[in-house]
């Protein structure tokens, strides 16, 4: 089988959920005689310089790579070449046509859009989507709207609003005299009191939500972890019937966890880590608050990834002044990955949006690492909470400092949720499962699952 992966990015430069699950998949794909070339984006950059797309192509760890790059003056306007590219568009016609696929995977619509899938499409040629995030439901990927609410799916008049949310002058004038912006959603749907740049903006958003709903609608399946996933796109007009959910499975006991606690530190002390990205949304502000609330004395934080953006960081890090258990490690390489949750106890998954499948608690669980983690979407479907883990509210540090502190004084607990840990199935058998959705589609059968149509997970 020849197969196209289109991915927004791909490793060793960038190296991210989308971009590792790309990257065995391909490796699988190769090991079993298939052939494969990756099609990723290596670089977008402001200004007309280079105005066309740049293509350079390598092999990396035997797998076929072209790394694509574009200035956004080149789009068809910064927006709609958001998601409807067209140098993309023609770029995979043309690879399309000189590879001659069985089939094109997109894993994740972000920065690739409905090019792969419309190129497919105009080739005759199937196409399958995994979803591993909200990017054709959200601009932003993360359905987190600029005030901090969660939220369940595009409404233009609302995506509006969340795009004025992230714009200083607007933060500063909601800050101060909330009484005016507050129904600023309802005068953009009405098209009153607004300026011509915002009803512009809400017309670009309802174009979007309508081509990717179709796009998703015209593809011959979709994958994804978690239900949840699922779940909210059906909710967003995605087509039920067109989902496989393939969940992580149980792969039995981590035989290092079995044996008694190691003994923290040294010095008694619970050590807790976060893993991973340090964005805004990934809620480490949260995590920083609440370990502030415990003893210094019982128990260490380590923060691993890099953080971004600077502003956020120096944030973190006034927040943290003067606290000697919080350390700030920096990135790390995932090949350490094993050696650094030898000095961990727990894993801290703090998330404010809804999340899918974070990597952060596969790879905790995987190392035999209970997670204490937020009370949203993937999360909770990962952490059954009492058992391999603790949820806590979302975006609330009283109650996480709660349930952290529940690891310092109940001496039984921490034991307790790491006999519970199950290693997750991922790598070979994931991958075969997905092939075998591969074979339904050539062979015509599509999905072979069904998630129901119920509005909200």
């Amino acid at each position: 089988m020849r197969v196209i992966l289109a991915v927004p990015h791909f490793p060793p430069r960038h190296v991210a959920g989308a971009e590792l699950r790309a990257y065995r998949l391909a490796r699988w794909l190769l090991a079993q005689g298939h052939e494969v070339q990756v099609i990723c984006i290596g670089d977008v950059w402001e200004g007309d310089e280079a105005a066309g797309l740049t293509v350079s192509e390598e092999i990396y760890d035997g797998i076929a790579v072209q790394r694509l790059g574009c200035s956004i003056a080149a789009w068809q306007g910064p927006l709609q070449g958001a998601y409807d590219n067209p140098l993309l568009l023609q770029h995979l016609g043309q690879a399309i046509a000189s590879f001659r696929p069985d089939l094109v995977h997109l894993i994740s619509g972000y920065l690739m859009g409905s090019a792969p899938l419309r190129a497919a499409r105009e080739a005759g040629v199937p196409a399958v989507v995994t979803l591993t995030d909200f990017w054709f439901l959200c601009p932003t990927l993360s359905l987190l709207r600029g005030d901090g609410r969660l939220c369940w799916g595009p409404e233009p008049a609302e995506c509006t609003r969340c795009w004025l949310n992230r714009r200083r002058p607007f933060q500063w004038l909601e800050s101060h005299a909330p009484a005016v912006t507050r129904p600023v959603a309802p005068w953009i749907r009405r098209g009153i009191f607004v300026p011509a740049a915002w009803t512009a903006r809400m017309a670009y958003y309802s174009r979007r939500q309508r081509s990717l709903a179709a796009e998703l609608n015209k593809a011959h399946a979709l994958m994804c972890i978690t239900r949840f996933l699922a779940k909210v796109h059906v909710a967003n007009g995605i087509d039920p019937d067109r989902f496989t959910v393939i969940p992580y499975r149980s792969a039995g006991r981590v035989e290092s966890a079995v044996g008694p606690l190691a003994g923290g530190d040294g010095n008694g002390k619970v050590r807790f880590a976060y893993l991973g990205k340090v964005f805004p949304h990934k809620g480490v502000d949260v995590l920083v608050q609440a370990f502030r609330q415990l003893p210094e004395s019982r128990a260490t934080l380590t923060i691993f990834g890099a953080i971004e953006p600077a502003s956020f960081e120096k944030r973190l890090l006034r927040m943290a002044r003067g606290n000697s258990a919080i350390h700030f490690a920096g990135r790390y390489d995932n090949d350490r990955l094993g050696e650094l949750l030898e000095r961990v106890d727990v894993v801290v998954a703090p998330s404010v949006w809804h999340e899918n499948a974070p990597r952060a608690i596969v790879e905790a669980f995987q190392h035999g690492k209970p997670v204490v983690g937020s009370n949203v979407g993937g999360i909770a479907a990962l952490v059954d909470d009492g058992r391999n883990g603790l949820l806590f509210e979302r975006g609330n540090p009283d109650s996480l400092a709660a349930q952290m502190g529940r690891l310092l004084t109940e001496g039984a607990l921490l034991p307790a949720l790491r006999s519970n840990v199950r290693r997750l199935e991922v790598g070979d058998a994931e991958n075969a499962r997905v092939f075998a959705v591969y074979l339904r589609v050539l062979s015509g059968e599509g999905s072979q699952d069904s998630i129901g149509k119920d509005s909200r997970p």
